[in-house]
């Protein structure tokens, strides 16, 4: 089928409310609620409490197929006197507002407005009354624009109906939604049509002037799959809820479409001729005896594995062979969740709208986003709360928000019940459910016998074999006139004994009913805009800052870090600090141990602060990085907040000593402050020791591996660094200690204090020399080996090759 044709012509919506008729056309979010900026005011139809000054009760939205009511009243939308959260309209639908008997009665019409039965007489056209300007700046009165949710690239524009909105002066004001009286009826059916009478079209819709910019703005340039108000059309003290991302124009939502995939790994099919098309609005499940073929389907859908035959399209594109362009097209929620735990929810979600969004999306646009997929997903009570501190089920829609932030088109989302209790289930699979419902397609995979009980809430079920191979494609009420059983498990069962049965029984259906044809592709988007180096490390650097300072237990160790380090280095017995001591000095080498335990406490400062920087969020870093995060933006930016750190921490200890034991005695060799000079000195002792830190925590996969990685590196700096000097001074170990970073930031150290004259123990140490051209090639090794490991994480955090990422 060609991508064009599974277009739906848009169809506009009359709302019936008692008497009164509204008539809108597909393009925006319809509101119906109290105040000002709704589109179908209730206050004007009678309430028995005194209504509300501002609430927003239903929306309606054309999702690209159909219209759909969704519920945002406080006291909920009921059909046949059952509260529903999404409603899928059609001629003659009704529903109630807020009590199912007393309530506020809609009732929906699909199609042109028809002239009501036994009309009136005619009468003079009544003029109605201009709205009331709006006295909030950023309010306009509600309009109808005219871009459509699925506009397709290849048709023509629709030919100028009856019903369309026909070109109006530049001075003509700004009117309401047209309302025509109707002779008395009930309330709960609208007037049937007259079909003797052609039909009378209705007065014009409205355009406010001010809402239609001259050309396309930020937010406008967004590739979505969601419908869109141009301004806030409902000003409450809430955040706005009906704010959508408008398409770009020429782009298409027609969903979903997987034609003979085949996927082979080491020499083995892992799926073999699996095909489905899925259009927007479809719920969907693959579900199988093995949860690895499941998740492997998937992942070829979202483009994360590529396929070894056949091709998936989303919205008439190559998945594979447009991979920037489906960042924003493809959501994916592995099994696992990818988030940093101890941000708020809409910190989290905050974060993710900056790094995926377009670089020119203004901040307020970037807040109504944010503020709109957390309604969605019910998560605006838990916007300032921990995401550790989140309920399973929460904790789940959070890992979505963050993948529905670019509205994609297709969502993926790997056993999204899996380790939920009952009541659990049901909250993710309505929230999954009701993402469907406006447009999404969703696709499920679930191989838990627990979860198999909330497949009939699906539109789709795909059934693999054991073998990878399809065994059944259809609807729940299916299943059972073609796998004999609508018991799940069962049907599990029988696939799992005879995969070739079962794939053999799917293929004789499928060649009654006519082979599928080969999806066409589209010409290729062009490359999205992305976020600019500089942007990036400031948004990592940013987010790492409020990591560090909202771990509280962390930061408090931290904090009380230096001063232990500081303490135990005021240990150190004698009186001379970092000068010559006297003959009759308590302690002749108490210039060597200090310097020793500052470059030590430098060591431990820099691998305590970096060393759980990488392995704890590796899992989000691999997922930013499949949507355009740079490995080197995101490097750099931890190299500047925790070199930072380390310094000032550095710089704590080293003043604490200072004060106590006194600065060096004989000046500086190249920066004219002695002190100052062996701050520096210390200080990039511990920033390369974090640069190590990071290199090791990059290496591991889990925290307790990293760890133990930590001890040597500590041990070696302790042993090697130059202090204990009759160990280094002998050969083999002095070659070994060349390889110790912590031996070139004490020998820098050394130079300063001019150490080969204060300890009798350093005389022979020539690197130790108090000389500018000693010190700067002591630092210069030092960088040199804070640049090699930084070359090393940088290498351990590359993109990995397709297929790899779901376990790196």
């Amino acid at each position: 089928m060609r991508p064009e044709a599974s277009a739906v012509p848009a169809s506009p919506l009359t709302v019936w409310v008692g008497s009164t008729r509204y008539v809108f056309a597909p393009g925006r979010d319809v509101l119906v609620g109290y105040g000002r900026g709704v589109d179908v005011s209730l206050d004007r139809h009678g309430s028995a409490p005194p209504p509300p000054p501002h609430r927003l009760d239903v929306v309606l939205r054309f999702t690209g197929s159909h219209w759909v009511a969704i519920d945002r009243s406080p006291h909920g939308i009921f059909v046949n006197g059952s509260r529903v959260a999404t409603v899928d309209l059609h001629s003659g639908q009704a529903i109630t507002i807020g009590d199912p008997r007393r309530g506020h009665r809609l009732v929906f019409q699909i199609g042109p407005p028809r002239r009501p039965a036994n009309p009136r007489p005619p009468q003079p056209p009544a003029v109605a009354a201009k709205p009331d300007r709006p006295e909030h700046p950023h309010v306009s009165v509600p309009t109808q624009a005219d871009t459509q949710q699925m506009p397709v690239i290849s048709l023509p524009p629709p030919p100028q109906s009856p019903w369309a909105r026909p070109n109006r002066p530049p001075s003509a004001p700004p009117a309401r939604p047209a309302i025509s009286p109707a002779p008395p009826a009930r309330p709960s059916m609208p007037p049937a049509p007259l079909p003797a009478q052609p039909a009378i079209p209705p007065p014009p819709l409205p355009v406010a002037e001010d809402a239609q910019p001259n050309g396309p703005g930020l937010i406008e340039r967004m590739i979505t799959g969601k419908l869109h108000v141009r301004r806030p059309s409902f000003q409450t003290d809430e955040a706005n809820s009906t704010h959508r991302l408008p398409l770009k124009p020429g782009a298409r939502t027609i969903g979903v479409t997987a034609y003979q995939l085949g996927l082979t790994a080491d020499g083995h099919e892992i799926l073999t001729d699996i095909s489905f098309t899925a259009r927007p609005g479809t719920l969907m499940a693959v579900v199988g005896p093995s949860a690895a073929r499941n998740s492997a389907l998937l992942q070829a859908l979202a483009g994360t594995r590529a396929p070894s035959s056949g091709r998936t399209t989303v919205d008439g594109h190559d998945v594979n062979a447009e991979p920037e362009s489906m960042r924003t097209r493809i959501g994916i929620v592995p099994r696992d969740d990818r988030l940093h735990l101890r941000l708020t929810v809409e910190q989290a979600v905050g974060y993710a709208a900056e790094l995926r969004l377009p670089p020119d999306t203004a901040r307020e646009h970037r807040h109504r986003v944010v503020d709109q997929v957390l309604e969605e997903l019910e998560l605006t009570p838990h916007r300032a709360t921990r995401i550790s501190k989140l309920s399973p089920e929460v904790r789940r829609c959070a890992s979505m928000a963050i993948e529905l932030i670019t509205r994609p088109t297709l969502l993926v989302v790997d056993e999204p019940t899996a380790g939920l209790d009952g009541a659990q289930q049901s909250h993710v699979m309505a929230v999954l459910r009701r993402q469907a419902a406006i447009g999404c397609v969703v696709v499920v995979a679930m191989s838990s016998p627990p979860s198999l009980s909330n497949l009939n809430m699906c539109d789709l079920v795909l059934v693999l074999t054991s073998r990878g191979t399809t065994a059944y494609i259809g609807t729940p009420l299916q299943i059972e006139s073609s796998m004999g059983t609508s018991d799940w498990s069962k049907v599990l069962e029988q696939v799992c004994a005879d995969p070739d049965g079962a794939h053999r029984a799917f293929r004789a259906r499928q060649h009654a009913a006519g082979a599928s044809a080969p999806p066409e592709v589209a010409a290729p988007w062009p490359l999205p805009t992305e976020l600019t180096a500089q942007r990036q490390i400031r948004l990592v650097a940013r987010r790492q800052v409020r990591l560090l300072f909202a771990d509280h237990i962390y930061l408090l160790f931290l904090a009380v870090l230096p001063f232990v380090l500081a303490a135990l280095t005021l240990l150190i017995p004698g009186d001379s600090g970092l000068d010559r001591p006297k003959p009759s000095s308590s302690n002749l080498h108490e210039g060597i141990e200090i310097l020793a335990a500052l470059n030590i406490a430098a060591v431990i400062v820099g691998s305590a602060l970096t060393i759980r920087a990488v392995v704890e969020e590796r899992r989000v870093f691999r997922r930013e990085q499949e949507i355009g995060l740079s490995a080197s933006a995101y490097l750099a930016a931890k190299l500047i907040v925790f070199g930072l750190a380390a310094a000032i921490l550095t710089a704590v200890v080293f003043a604490i000593v200072i004060a106590v034991k006194g600065g060096p005695g004989h000046g500086a060799v190249l920066l004219r402050n002695g002190t100052v000079e062996l701050y520096v000195s210390v200080a990039a002792t511990a920033v390369v020791s974090a640069i190590i830190g990071l290199a090791l925590s990059a290496l591991g996969n889990r925290l307790r591996e990293v760890l133990l990685l930590v001890v040597p590196v500590i041990l070696a700096s302790l042993l090697f660094d130059g202090s204990l000097v009759q160990l280094v001074s002998k050969w083999g170990f002095q070659q070994l200690s060349w390889f110790v970073p912590a031996q070139w930031g004490f020998a820098a150290s050394a130079s300063t204090v001019d150490l080969r004259r204060v300890d009798m123990l350093a005389a022979n140490a020539e690197m130790w020399t108090h000389y500018s051209g000693w010190w700067v090639f002591d630092m210069v090794m030092l960088v040199l080996f804070g640049a090699t490991a930084a070359g090393f994480a940088l290498y351990r955090l590359r993109r990995p090759a397709r297929g790899a990422i779901r376990n790196a």
